[in-house]
């Protein structure tokens, strides 16, 4: 597994504070450029499943499911990634991979301790999940995806746009799906493999640290702008990975 967790702040302009709150917390992604992608897991869409590998198409169809489910539950599902139950996640992957997932919050999305997301506003998702043969008896499937999360504010009263409190994560995740026989180390079922991800417009105090917190959780933005194909590649994941270096 490589190291693959980049961030970058939040640019904020340096403009004087209003007195008036400027977010619409019923609608906070109106106006924003992730304000079309889909909602919650309409956004994770498996591609239609074939025989592949040695795999009849049930079984392909099968591991792309619990491809899609698990995704599902570590960027989306609110009580995996407020750390109430990781077992939710970790339960869907083969038994010797479990302590992995419930000891890295890397493999997730990690909402740091004190922030909470908008109640009744979904995760806007946008992405692709594919799948290819490996080696004998194993399935990978990428999936490559990013969302966008809406956090309470900490105080509505001074926010001056909805980026404060929006946070998205650019995310790339394989898995590798083992059904034929039993693997040295993993058994059958899913193994996370890989993984790399970016965060933009957060806390860089919580992303040193692997969770992820809104912009407003810091009164200092430490870090620079974010270059402008460094911003496409985060909004954008059919295009490559932002540049590696964060700036947090």
């Amino acid at each position: 597994m490589r190291e693959g967790d980049r961030a970058r702040p939040v640019d904020r302009p340096p403009v004087a504070r209003s007195l008036t709150p400027t977010v619409d917390l019923a609608h906070p992604f109106a106006g924003t450029a992730v304000e079309g992608w889909a909602d919650g897991e309409a956004g994770i869409v498996a591609p239609a499943a074939a025989p592949l590998a040695g795999f009849t198409r049930a079984q392909v169809a099968d591991a792309l499911d619990r491809a899609r489910r698990a995704l599902i539950s570590a960027r989306i599902d609110p009580r995996v990634l407020h750390g109430t139950d990781v077992h939710l996640l970790a339960d869907q992957f083969a038994a010797p991979k479990r302590a992995e997932v419930l000891a890295s919050p890397h493999l997730r999305t990690a909402i740091a301790e004190g922030s909470t997301l908008l109640d009744g506003v979904p995760v806007k998702v946008t992405g692709t999940m594919t799948v290819q043969a490996g080696r004998r008896g194993e399935l990978i499937i990428d999936m490559n995806h990013s969302f966008a999360y809406a956090f309470t504010p900490r105080n509505r009263a001074v926010l001056t746009g909805p980026m404060q409190i929006i946070s998205v994560v650019r995310a790339q995740s394989q898995y590798g799906f083992y059904g034929l026989a039993d693997w040295p180390g993993v058994g059958r079922g899913l193994t996370p493999l890989d993984h790399s991800r970016f965060f933009y417009s957060m806390s860089c105090s919580a992303a040193v640290r692997g969770y992820l917190a809104p912009a407003d959780a810091e009164l200092v933005n430490p870090g620079g702008a974010t270059p402008e194909e460094d911003r496409k590649r985060i909004f954008d994941p059919s295009l490559p990975m932002p540049d590696p270096k964060g700036t947090c």
